[in-house]
């Protein structure tokens, strides 16, 4: 019979806005790094958008794979070491990557990022909540306009097949060109989840976990390789 695992078991959740669950946002859900204008309570899920925090993740779904299955466990326990490297190197390239940018806030359609941006010392302003599909008051698009011309931010991020036209909204309000940041919770990018943390644990002991599964559920490394690049050029990074 099969049983569900929690991968987020030991990880410190956060909650919408990028904050400690269960601490306060002492500027009304603006002030803490990793998020703002998200009402709190609720609690983020997307804890894998952080490399470290994928890296336990990753920890936590071998070891259950190990403990049904004691016959796999060293080849399990052998992917696993192979990916969190691999996911520790990756989180090395993002904070070099992030260094010295111009601009240290981002503007998403929802608020999705906030372990990333938790782990790097950036600020997401989300346009909406968690969920994807709610439509911002034209208070609230008015308010984001704004701070993006204090902060100087030039670049709206949507998620791939977006339909809802908030970036656009934005990017002709203010001037804004519109990239594409993915925050792998689509059915497509489960894959790509699937090709990292899953494969790690169920391939062979000589198999490279995440390297395979190609569109359309391509591999959590390159969907984050290409978000860095999206954020490096919407933040003005040195390094771009």
């Amino acid at each position: 019979r099969a049983r569900a695992v929690d991968a987020s078991q030991g990880i410190a959740l956060l909650e919408a806005g990028g904050l400690e669950a269960g601490e306060p946002d002492e500027a009304g859900g603006g002030s803490g790094t990793g998020g703002t204008g998200v009402a709190g309570g609720a609690v983020d899920p997307h804890v894998w958008l952080d490399p470290l925090r994928a890296a336990r993740q990753v920890s936590v779904i071998a070891d259950a794979v190990a403990a049904v299955d004691p016959a796999g466990a060293a080849a399990y326990r052998a992917n696993r070491d192979a990916y969190v490297r691999r996911l520790e190197e990756l989180d090395r390239r993002w904070a070099a990557a992030l260094e010295g940018c111009r601009v240290r806030d981002f503007v998403a359609e929802h608020g999705a990022y906030g372990y990333l941006a938790d782990r790097y010392g950036l600020r997401q302003v989300a346009v909406t909540g968690l969920a994807s599909d709610q439509d911002p008051t034209p208070r609230r698009l008015a308010e984001i306009a704004a701070l993006m011309a204090e902060r100087g931010i030039g670049v709206v991020y949507r998620e791939p097949g977006s339909t809802t036209g908030v970036a656009e909204a934005l990017a002709a309000e203010t001037g804004a060109r519109v990239l594409l940041l993915d925050p792998l919770e689509t059915p497509g990018a489960a894959a790509a989840v699937g090709a990292g943390a899953g494969a790690a644990a169920r391939a062979g002991a000589g198999a490279t976990p995440g390297a395979a599964a190609e569109a359309p559920g391509e591999a959590y490394l390159a969907v984050m390789e290409r978000n860095l690049e999206a954020l490096a050029q919407g933040l003005d990074c040195a390094s771009r």
